[in-house]
Parts: structure tokens; C-alpha cells; sequence
């Protein structure tokens, strides 16, 4: 990477940065892997192959992937007397995984500042240490999926017999069609935010909002075959649009000789909505599928619980809804009208969303004579759903006698319930919470000069997710949350763990 940096103040007001740039970045990983067994000796170990009396196809492969990215870029900082700002930068970035119709894309972004405190009306504000408004615009690209999506890729496919000299060769099919066109994937966004800090630094804060834009979202899809050669391709499809503001507070609540306490509040609020399901999709009632159940009998392609419609947000659960038992099954309103016992004729409806409203942060850090120190820490989210798979596996009556159940399934058994796990809508519960994330407790012990052991030493003991306030019937009401899928709480999914530290840290 080189860069060149110009830096220049004219008449102690007018500031300015100029920087230009160009990066080269090569990146490369292979790697062997062999199998073998029946050993004629076990000192040699897989230092020589050949003494393996049993090697099969599938047991020896190697592979080599290289990536190349290559970027220009400048940027342009100017100020005017450290009270209005400027800035605007552009990158010209190329990478060797996208297709040759679209290696290269081009990324500007623009910001503008104004720190107000310096202004000449607010200059007798003494309480006032900085109040900043600022707005910015930029685009950014992603290229984050594997060497040669672009380029047909042939994989091993097994083995067949050679008509010819009957002998058994190895065939190879493709992993997935080449496309030309696969490009960078693009996020545009814009923020607007306020800065601010009062009292000599007492009180400080920040507060922003935003809205991002993510299209041409880069993603492996289902293609027929024929026309293509393989039945998946590298494409780039959809929109997603992510809007939401963000509060951050940082108080120094108490300062005195003996004690102080600094605390700090993080309030977000965010949404992701489905502009765009992309050109791949082709589902006739317009929802993609996420969040697939199995296991306890649950098989086929009804059985899932998370639903992406374009004007949505992500996350949405979207299901049947439960009217009765009716000869010991699961009842619901029927996409007809009336009533069916077919979850796949099952009219279905967004029940809640799996992400939250809400989330909330406070950390905290007291101190008393300089010697005593408690740091604990909070986090809430408000809001959130779980879709909860494992009541929905375990309220089944007819595991009574193999299975430790939960109590419900007695409840089910006195009403007549026959049928196995079944989605409903009344499986999905509000999982909002308040967690105890972190809290330490700490002594410093003090030494005199004359000490020459240590200079410092430390007893601590801390403990992570001490405890958790929620109304949720589950486990944990944070368990699984990433992915497409996320939101369901599986019965195989372990919940967090809850740690306890005992220490000592010292300097000698």
C-alpha cells in the first residue's frame, strides 16, 4: 500500500488534508488432506502413504485458492477555523471474485460538520463544552463469498466405469454455473447525528439517526436445469433497507474525594424491511421460507415458522393460527375459508417479529477511596419474540411415558390430544428481557516505595450472566439468534452460559 499525504493552513483559519492512495492485496490458502488405513506400520505415522494397505477414493484431496483486491483512493478534509467541515473521499476498488463484465466499483462518500460551541453567539455558554451537528452519505461495497463464484467451478462426483478400457475413473460435475455479471454488493447510507459534551465533561453524549440501503445482495440460488449446466448459480438479487436511531449517554454522576461514579446508557432502535426478494425468487404466494423445523415426525416443506415478504422486516414469524382440537388434532382457519387439520392448507399470518423494538445498554463503574472498585452492566431488549420449538416438542402427550415432558402435556392428554409437535401460533411468546451481563467486584492493595516485591496487586471476583429477567417460558430468551432462522428456540440449543471468576493480577 502507498499513500501521499498533503497537509496545508492558510491564514490560521482555512485547514486542509489531502491524502491519495493506492492498495494491492493478495490473498492465497490451500491445503492437503489424506486418509488411509490398515497401516503396515504405526512409528511412520502419514509420513509416507504407501504403507497404507486401504486408501479409497474421497480419502486424498488438496485444494489452492488465490484472491486478488486492488484499490485506488483519495480523500479531501477541509475546515474552516476548527468550526465547519468537509469532507469527501472516493475509492475505485477491484476484486478478482466478481465476474469480468463487473470486477470494479466505485465508492464516495461526503460528510459535513459544524461544531456550534465554537460560534462567537455561544461563546459566554460556559456550561458548554462541545455541541456538533453533522450529516454524512456514503457507499460501501462487500465482497465477502469465496474465490471463483463467477467462474464455473468443477467438483468431484464419484466414480463410473470407462466403457472403453473399463476401468474406474473418477467424474466431475459442475458446482455451480459461471456468471460474468456477479458485481460488488452495495450499502448507501445516510446519517445525521449530534455531538455533545456539557459541564466539563459531566454529561456527554451522542445521538444519531440513519437509514442504510443494501441491494444487490450477493447470494447462491436454485436455477433449473436445463437451460443451466449445474442447478445453483452466484447471483446478485434483492434489496434491504435497515432505518434507526441510536442514544448514547455518558455521565460522571458523582465525583468527590472518596467516591465517584461513571455510568453510561446505550437506547438503539432498528429495522430491517424486505424492499426487494430479488429476481431468483419465484414463490407463488410470495413469501420465502426461513426457520425450518425438524425432527419428531416434522417433515415436508410446510413446517416453518419465519416468513420474508417484501415490506416486511426480517424476522417475521408467520403462522397458522390455532382454533381448536378437533379428534385429537390441531385445528386451524384454512387459506379456503372454514377450517382444516393440514398445516400445508393452514391459513397463516405474521404473529411478531424475532428482532427487538428495543435495546438498551447501561454500564456502570464506582469507586471508593481509590481502592474499591464495582463495574456491573446491563442489557435489555424489548419487544423480541421466540418462537418456542422446545415446548413445542415437549407439551406432547403422547412422549408421556418415553419422555420426561413438560407439565402441559398433561393438559393436552386430559383435552384429548392425539397428535404429535404441530406448529401454532401460540407458540410464539415475547422473550423481551433484562440481563445482568457482567458485574466484578475489585481491591487494589497499596504498597510503600520501599516494597520491592510489587509495585501493584489486585483481588477481584466477577461473574457473567448472573441472572435474567424475562417472562418467557423458555430456557433463555436470547438463545439463537443469528442466521435467516433466528428467534427459534430449539430443544437442542444449549443456553448461555453463567460464569464465576475468582483472581489476582499484579506488576512487579
Amino acid at each position: 500500500e502507498a499513500t501521499a499525504v498533503y497537509v496545508k493552513s492558510f491564514n490560521a483559519l482555512h485547514n486542509i488534508n489531502i491524502l491519495g492512495g493506492y492498495s494491492w492485496q493478495e490473498n492465497g490458502k490451500d491445503g492437503f488432506f489424506a486418509k488411509g488405513e490398515d497401516a503396515q506400520s504405526d512409528h511412520i505415522g502419514s509420513n509416507d502413504l504407501a504403507i497404507f494397505n486401504d486408501i479409497k477414493y474421497g480419502d486424498i484431496g488438496s485444494w489452492k485458492q488465490q484472491s486478488t483486491l486492488i484499490g485506488f483512493f483519495a480523500r479531501v478534509q477541509y475546515n474552516f477555523n476548527q468550526r465547519y467541515y468537509v469532507t469527501g473521499s472516493l475509492r475505485r476498488d477491484g476484486s478478482s471474485k466478481f465476474g469480468e463484465n463487473n470486477k470494479w466499483g466505485w465508492f464516495p462518500t461526503a460528510a459535513l460538520g459544524w461544531n456550534i460551541h465554537r460560534e462567537n453567539f455561544m461563546r459566554n455558554a460556559d456550561w458548554l463544552d462541545q455541541l456538533k451537528l453533522r450529516a454524512s452519505y456514503g457507499v460501501s461495497g462487500n465482497q465477502e463469498i469465496g474465490e471463483y463464484h463467477s467462474l464455473v467451478v468443477w467438483q468431484p462426483a464419484g466414480t463410473a466405469i470407462n466403457p472403453e478400457t473399463g476401468q474406474q475413473v473418477v467424474t466431475f460435475e459442475p458446482a455451480w454455473n459461471a456468471n460474468p455479471d456477479l458485481k460488488w454488493e452495495e450499502t448507501s447510507e445516510i446519517n445525521l447525528g449530534i455531538d455533545f459534551s456539557f459541564f466539563n465533561g459531566r454529561l456527554s453524549g451522542a445521538f444519531d439517526i440513519y437509514q442504510k440501503k443494501t441491494k444487490d445482495l450477493l447470494g447462491e440460488y436454485n436455477v433449473p436445469v436445463p437451460p443451466n449446466l449445474a442447478g445453483r448459480t452466484w447471483a446478485n438479487s434483492g434489496e434491504l433497507e435497515n432505518k434507526g436511531i441510536e442514544l448514547f449517554i455518558q455521565a460522571f454522576a458523582v465525583a468527590t474525594t472518596h467516591f465517584s461514579w461513571k455510568t453510561g446508557l446505550n437506547i438503539a432502535h432498528n429495522k430491517t424491511v424486505v424492499n426487494d426478494l430479488g429476481d431468483y425468487f419465484n414463490e407463488k404466494d410470495g413469501v420465502r421460507k426461513e426457520g425450518y423445523i425438524s425432527g419428531r415426525g416434522m417433515v415436508g416443506t410446510e413446517y416453518y415458522v419465519i416468513g420474508m415478504m417484501e415490506g416486511e422486516g426480517i424476522g417475521a414469524f408467520y403462522l397458522p393460527t390455532f382454533v381448536a382440537l378437533q379428534d385429537g388434532a390441531f385445528v386451524y382457519e384454512s387459506i379456503n375459508g372454514g377450517f382444516t387439520t393440514d398445516l400445508a392448507q393452514a391459513k397463516r399470518s405474521i404473529i411478531g417479529y424475532a428482532t427487538p423494538v428495543v435495546e438498551i445498554g447501561w454500564s456502570n463503574h464506582l469507586t471508593y477511596r481509590k481502592k474499591w472498585h464495582l463495574d456491573f452492566s446491563f442489557r435489555s431488549m424489548i419487544g423480541n419474540k421466540v418462537y418456542n420449538a422446545t415446548e413445542m416438542f415437549f407439551d406432547d402427550p403422547g412422549l408421556l411415558q418415553s419422555l420426561n415432558t413438560l407439565p402441559s402435556a398433561l393438559d393436552w392428554y386430559a383435552q384429548g390430544r392425539t397428535s404429535a409437535a404441530s406448529l401454532a401460533d401460540f407458540y410464539v411468546q415475547d422473550a423481551s428481557f433484562v440481563r445482568l451481563d457482567y458485574i466484578s467486584l475489585a481491591y487494589d492493595f497499596t504498597f510503600g516505595e520501599k516494597h520491592n516485591v510489587f509495585k501493584s496487586l489486585t483481588l477481584y471476583i466477577s461473574s457473567n450472566n448472573l441472572f435474567t429477567i424475562t417472562g418467557y417460558s423458555g430456557v433463555d430468551p436470547e438463545t439463537s439468534i443469528s442466521g435467516l432462522g433466528f428467534g427459534i428456540d430449539q430443544y437442542n440449543v444449549y443456553p448461555k452460559t453463567r460464569t464465576f471468576t475468582i483472581g489476582i493480577r499484579g506488576t512487579i
